[in-house]
């Protein structure tokens, strides 16, 4: 067997001593901004697994929900471990947790990662990189998520006619709320980097921004507001070009990555690229990734407590998305308030891992999986969902819904041409999916454009629910809303 050659564990043993917090580096070859302020704080440091990876010791981080998160998130944690392999190579994970065990489950299940028992009560499988996966003993609420990545780029250099490089290094930095990042400049969380605060262009477009690396953005210090805020956004860009690269997002205080949103005045960017991206939440309006038109989305990991994909804007690619979704939120949300017609987004080779839905919110389409409540004037067509694996139960499966909605108060916009293939609910739901518009359209000329209101040229092929093809008696649709709704 190949060995894997491992390129950043996140150890703890790598957090530097307090230097300026923007000190420039006296390297005459480098001219980036080194941020480096000291060690990572107690109480980011798991406590509840021992994990080797390759025999090397691997630093275990945690989240914990916070005493405000919503009572079925409260006692709740999550921990993980990161690190870069060569793509390919196996590499050897043993697994300790702090509790004996009976059974232990690694998913997505479309894996087949079995865990053998080793020796000191671990569990032992093989991984191959790169995997974002969750690792899960008898009932416990509290996984491990083991995030293997593809080998790390090298820290970027200040170049001439190029933005800054903003470095923060191993150890704890305390950026604060609203750290504006500057366009063109690049934003690398170094391995072992914990930084406490949020990035931001303060809703004004700056094109040309990178943030990479392997360290984490943590939102813990800023409190949860009583309404969703896009000054608190972990991440909230603005501008063309924009990309998000392997770092990961974690106790957000509402929405955790957002890029170009629309609702944001002249936040109309375009071309962003979101990947191998981890990111964790506990409250509700911890949307997971929200881009602007002609971007791509994939390779990341979602453990969050409202829409973890946000499939608003256009000519959108969203691939290899993994996905526990909490109590709250869709899982794949089409559209609350889109006002302009959108069309072209495809969704194929994702994954829902969980789906903690348990309660109907009463407005007829939530909670699901793949959902809309649109209460926008927009007209969002050609949406394409393919090889999307969701496991366990859920409470509906599909709920697609123009109505109006808390944020969006029209009636007036449509949905068509929305095509389903190869959608598998392994588990059981308890609702049935919905289906329905906002008034009675005329369907009579045989036209399969959508009106004003109506929900139409749906086509379910393969869609499954617990090993059964479902068909228009899994559904409740209302016929003077919708037309054309198939199933093959």
């Amino acid at each position: 067997m190949a060995r894997a050659r491992l390129i950043a564990l996140l150890l703890p043993a790598m957090c530097a001593g307090p230097v300026s917090s923007r000190q420039k580096s006296t390297d005459p070859d480098n001219n980036s901004i080194v941020v480096s302020t000291g060690a990572v704080g107690a109480g980011t440091t798991g406590t509840k697994f021992t994990v080797v990876v390759a025999g090397q010791p691997a630093g275990v981080f945690e989240s914990a929900a916070p005493s405000d998160a919503p009572e079925p998130q409260r006692g709740k944690t999550v921990s993980w471990v990161s690190f870069d392999a060569t793509i390919g190579v196996p590499v050897q994970i043993k697994v300790e947790p702090d509790l004996p065990w009976q059974a232990c489950i690694v998913r997505p299940l479309s894996l087949g990662i079995r865990p053998t028992r080793g020796e000191n009560n671990s569990a032992v499988f093989t991984l191959i990189t790169p995997s974002q996966i969750s690792v899960e003993f008898d009932d416990s609420t509290d996984p491990l998520l083991v995030f293997s990545n593809p080998p790390s780029p090298l820290v970027p250099r200040d170049t001439p006619g190029n933005g800054p490089v903003i470095t923060f290094g191993p150890g704890l930095h305390d950026i604060g709320a609203g750290y504006v990042v500057p366009p063109n400049a690049t934003v690398h969380l170094a391995a072992g980097a914990w930084v406490r605060g949020t990035l931001t262009t303060h809703g004004r477009r700056a094109s040309g921004i990178t943030v990479e690396g392997r360290g984490v953005l943590d939102g813990s210090l800023i409190p949860h507001p009583a309404t969703a805020t896009d000054a608190l956004a972990l991440i909230n860009l603005c501008g063309d070009g924009i990309t998000v690269r392997g770092v990961t997002l974690v106790n957000a205080p509402t929405y955790l990555l957002q890029v170009n949103a629309f609702w944001q005045p002249g936040c109309d960017g375009s071309g962003t690229v979101v990947e191998n991206v981890k990111l964790i939440a506990w409250h509700y309006t911890s949307d997971g990734i929200m881009v602007g038109r002609d971007s791509v989305v994939r390779d990341n990991f979602i453990k969050c407590n409202d829409d973890a994909l946000k499939l608003f804007m256009g000519g959108t690619f969203w691939e290899r998305n993994t996905i526990w979704q909490l109590d709250n939120g869709q899982s794949f949300m089409l559209s609350w308030i889109t006002d302009t017609d959108e069309r072209n987004v495809t969704v194929t080779d994702c994954t829902v891992i969980h789906v903690e839905h348990f309660k109907d919110y009463g407005d007829h389409a939530r909670p699901s999986v793949i959902g809309a409540v649109h209460g926008g004037t927009g007209r969002l067509s050609d949406y394409s969902f393919s090889n999307i694996t969701v496991e366990g139960d859920v409470y509906r499966a599909v709920g697609l819904a123009v109505e109006p909605n808390a944020w969006g108060h029209g009636s007036t916009g449509s949905i068509d041409a929305i095509g389903f293939a190869g959608v598998q609910f392994l588990g059981n739901a308890t609702s049935l999916s919905l289906i329905h518009g906002s008034r009675a359209g005329d369907s009579r000329t045989g036209e399969q454009r959508a009106g004003p209101g109506i929900i139409s040229s749906v086509h379910f092929d393969d869609l499954s629910v617990n090993g059964k093809w479902a068909s228009s008696a899994s559904f409740v649709i209302d016929p003077a809303t919708t037309t054309n709704i198939t199933f093959s």
